[in-house]
């Protein structure tokens, strides 16, 4: 044997036995040595290991041992892939299914980015899919569920068959996802009942998302009879398993008795923790009960930096509160601009209230000059989703023709519908004009005291003016007159001088007692009513007459 035979031999079998480069590197892991162990598979990575190819791109993604580097992370994971690693193609096929990093940085060269590809995703998925990896199985079936574009179009019959595939082989996953594809109404002959038959066997088995889904249909009664204590303890155990949405629902039914008894000590525990995880409803609720007085410690400098945080996540409520709190100065620096700019935010994002108040900015020229055809579309906007007083103020813009084309007609509709909805301004609109049979409406008295009655019990004072004057002509109960004294003096304490004056009126036409009733009228002309100047005047003739003694 020659000397150079001999000594490829002895390298050969020195080889042998330090073996492959993916079980050397792995080697070297297990002691700690994991920058060797790295180069050990980079070597073999680079003569085609799959193995190596994959364990290098662990490293690289984690920083074992290198530093980290997305990029060439990916570029390996796709290495192995190709190379037939069903772990790799799974890999390939979660990350083209979610995208990496934020596309308007995809020009950065040391910011990695991966645009979405659902075609993408489903082939690698398919690869490992077909290798019998249960995970990508349980991908592939959401993948199908999903609408990914002409290259990979919704295909629920696909999505159906890999759930069932999985669920044969006893995947949970599988089983959640079956679960929620029934529960969107997307499986043909299932509905409510089979959901929670296939959550409630998930969650026994232990899955978290199924116990709050199992939780959730069991508080709320969906496809099973209610059971509240079985479906706290659902409940609590997705909580307990970090499940957020079961934190924040947990929060919402010790808030607001909702299964449970209120017990605002337990909310907040929920929220919060639900908050600290990063939930923006969480936050926006425990902000609230901050700002409502319900927090074990209240604290509205604590509901300013939540309502801050769940603004910057996108949440509409939280957004709209710090407008409204800088519009007004309430526990923030008074800002009508900055109130603006977080109303904009909130109106953009879908919230009816934002857009109102955003509309009556627009009005008024809070923070923003004054421009009716801008409030006008403001609105309506927030009309079209059902806003009381946006649609009553819809409607005083139509009868004054402010941003609008004058037309009485559609005004006195918007303050129809704004009464139907709830709006007290609208309720005593639309009561005042069925009094009055003066505009495009026929007179209907009965009516008429029907909508001053609405009005006057959610205290609005013209309305319980209005219908006080229209008790005594008819001489209602006098117990009923008294419900009413109660309420406009308490108006009256707040200075509202109109009250004050039918407050005199009663004194004289009810009590007969005519000093009292001029004393009363000229507080109300001292509170700015100058009506009540007529009424003195006619209290001391007819007092001077004897008629009222």
């Amino acid at each position: 044997m020659t000397e150079s035979r001999l000594t490829s031999l002895i390298k050969s079998v020195a080889k042998g036995l330090r073996g492959t480069s993916y079980e050397r590197g792995v080697r070297l892991a297990a002691k700690g040595k994991l920058a060797d162990a790295a180069a050990a598979w980079q070597e073999g990575a680079k003569q085609n290991d799959p193995q190596c190819q994959m364990a290098l791109a662990e490293a690289l993604e984690s920083g074992r041992g290198v530093l980290p580097n997305p990029r060439s992370a990916f570029r390996w994971y796709q290495a192995a892939a190709e190379n037939g690693v069903a772990r790799a193609q799974a890999f390939l096929a979660s990350h083209y299914a979610n995208g990496i990093g934020d596309a308007s940085a995809k020009r950065q060269p040391d910011v990695f980015v991966l645009e979405k590809n659902d075609a993408q995703a489903r082939r690698w998925a398919s690869l490992a899919a077909e290798q019998g990896m249960v995970e990508a199985q349980v991908l592939l079936g959401w993948l199908y569920a999903r609408d990914g574009g002409p290259e990979a179009p919704l295909d629920i019959t696909q999505s159906i068959m890999w759930y069932q595939r999985t669920i044969d082989q006893g995947s949970i996953k599988g089983m959640v996802g079956l679960a929620n594809l029934i529960a969107a109404g997307s499986v043909t002959g299932q509905g409510p009942a089979e959901a929670f038959t296939l959550y409630e066997q998930a969650a026994r088995l232990g899955d978290p998302t199924a116990q709050y889904y199992t939780g959730l249909y069991l508080l709320e009664g969906i496809g099973t009879a209610a059971d509240q204590p079985a479906a706290l303890e659902w409940l609590l155990k997705a909580a307990e398993a970090g499940i957020v949405a079961a934190c924040r629902t947990l929060g919402i039914i010790h808030r607001r008795g909702r299964g449970a008894p209120i017990n605002f000590t337990i909310a907040e525990t929920w929220l919060r923790r639900g908050a600290v995880k990063g939930d923006s409803e969480c936050m926006a609720l425990l902000a609230d009960m901050h700002m409502g007085r319900q927090a074990a410690v209240p604290n509205p400098g604590e509901a300013i930096v939540w309502y801050t945080a769940a603004s910057e996540l996108g949440h509409a409520g939280a957004l709209a509160a710090l407008g409204l709190a800088h519009q007004t100065g309430k526990f923030v620096p008074l800002d009508p601009l900055r109130a603006i700019h977080f109303l904009e935010k909130a109106t953009q994002a879908g919230h009816v209230e934002a857009a109102f108040h955003l509309g009556i900015s627009h009005l008024e020229g809070r923070g923003i000059p004054v421009d009716y055809g801008k409030a006008a579309q403001l609105l309506a906007k927030a009309a079209e989703q059902g806003h009381p007083n946006a649609t009553y103020n819809l409607g005083v813009l139509y009868f004054h023709g402010h941003g609008v084309a004058r037309d009485q007609e559609k005004a006195m509709g918007y303050y129809a519908r704004s009464a139907e909805l709830g709006s007290p301004s609208g309720q005593f609109r639309l009561a005042h004009a069925l009094a009055t049979g003066q505009e495009l409406l026929p007179a209907d008295p009965e009516k008429a005291l029907y909508w001053f009655t609405l009005a006057a019990e959610q205290g609005h004072v013209p309305a319980q003016v209005n219908l006080v004057r229209m008790l005594t002509s008819r001489q209602a109960p006098l117990e009923e007159l008294e419900r009413w004294r109660t309420r406009l003096q308490e108006a009256a304490s707040h200075g509202m001088a109109i009250a004050m004056t039918v407050l005199a009126e009663m004194k004289w036409n009810i009590d007969r007692d005519a000093p009292a009733a001029i004393e009363m009228a000229r507080a109300a002309i001292d509170l700015g009513d100058p009506q009540a100047e007529q009424l003195v005047a006619y209290f001391e003739a007819r007092s001077f007459s004897g008629i009222v003694r």
